[in-house]
């Protein structure tokens, strides 16, 4: 099964316009999504709550759920040491089962200006439940950032990646069981700006038991006139590559990916293993695939000009895989431009 995706929980197209400063730290309300993070303005990082309205600076984040044997989880992010306890995200009433995996959150503001860092904080979503963040000190992951490492007003997209017991699967590299570089972890990937004259197209690998990849754009999908084209060489787990970059939108053929070879591409012969495949369009069975409650919302299907998209290379490899034979190419929407 082959399953496509975009920003989630939200507009598809990276629009802010709906998360305002003051969403951040005012109580949830029904059916506002994700965007909603707190009941208070934070009282011991001496920031005055208009500075909440109207910041100088701020980044846009969204969260994805990429651990193949991790359950449904809820978010929890603010500075750390929090005198004000934020709710989960996504409370009950937006998602009764929290965050399933494949899915991922739309982009939310947080101000930076004034504040040292933030400590995003990933539950099991029967931990958490509907509570505050206060309620427990055992998340499945935390991680802190600090804010002068991010760029004002950027895109950025927070990962958990890995196995939480990674000894219980196999790594095909080694057909031994996994050890503990694939264990479960946060990484945080920039997201490029969006160009109205370009397509940028990315691949994040986060199959963890799967080998380095090679990834190739195959123009016609089939053998014959026109040969795949190698645009993404020797990528490792836990890594995305640079943006491909095109002046027409991607509109047909397949994106193919291999296991790498230092001395072969995509048109040698014979041809290297192949691992998945993601044909442009994405077939409606892919897309039927996605889970209900998120995926109207989620499914991309085109790479136009004017967008950036992550494709996503996600999953279990292997015959030790939750769905037999499943490992997905999960094109994420980050960006995009009317």
């Amino acid at each position: 099964m082959i399953l496509a995706l975009g920003v989630g929980c939200g507009d598809d197209d990276g629009d802010d316009g709906d998360s305002t400063m003051e969403d951040m730290y005012t109580p949830p309300q029904p059916d506002l999504g994700m965007e909603d993070m707190g009941e208070e303005p934070m009282e011991d990082g001496g920031i005055e709550e208009d500075a909440f309205v109207e910041p100088d600076d701020a980044v846009y984040v969204r969260v994805a759920h990429l651990i193949p044997d991790a359950p449904n989880v809820r978010l929890c992010i603010g500075p750390p040491g929090l005198a004000t306890p934020l709710p989960p995200l996504p409370s009950q009433a937006e998602q009764p089962d929290g965050i399933p995996f494949r899915a991922v959150g739309e982009y939310i503001t947080l101000p930076i200006e004034g504040v040292t860092a933030y400590e995003a904080r990933i539950f099991d979503v029967d931990t958490i439940g509907d509570g505050d963040c206060s309620l427990t000190d055992d998340p499945l992951l935390s991680v802190e950032v600090v804010t002068s490492t991010l760029t004002p007003f950027a895109h950025y997209t927070v990962a958990a990646i890995g196995f939480v017991q990674p000894g219980d699967f196999t790594c095909l590299a080694t057909a031994s069981a996994c050890g503990d570089d694939k264990a479960a972890r946060v990484a945080i990937y920039p997201d490029a700006e969006a160009d109205t004259a370009s397509a940028q197209t990315r691949v994040l690998h986060s199959i963890p038991n799967a080998p380095n990849v090679d990834v190739c754009y195959d123009p016609d999908g089939s053998e014959g006139d026109m040969d795949p084209v190698e645009i993404i060489d020797d990528l490792a787990f836990g890594d995305a590559s640079d943006y491909h970059v095109t002046t027409e939108a991607i509109a047909a053929g397949s994106f193919r990916i291999f296991v790498h070879n230092p001395i072969a591409d995509c048109t040698a012969t014979p041809v290297l293993p192949e691992l998945y495949e993601l044909t442009v369009p994405t077939p409606a069975a892919v897309v039927a695939g996605f889970e209900p409650s998120f995926g109207d919302r989620l499914v991309q299907t085109e790479y136009a000009v004017g967008s950036v998209h992550t494709i996503v290379a996600e999953g279990v490899a292997g015959v030790n895989a939750p769905d037999p034979g499943f490992a997905a190419f999960v094109p994420l929407v980050d960006l995009s431009v009317e």
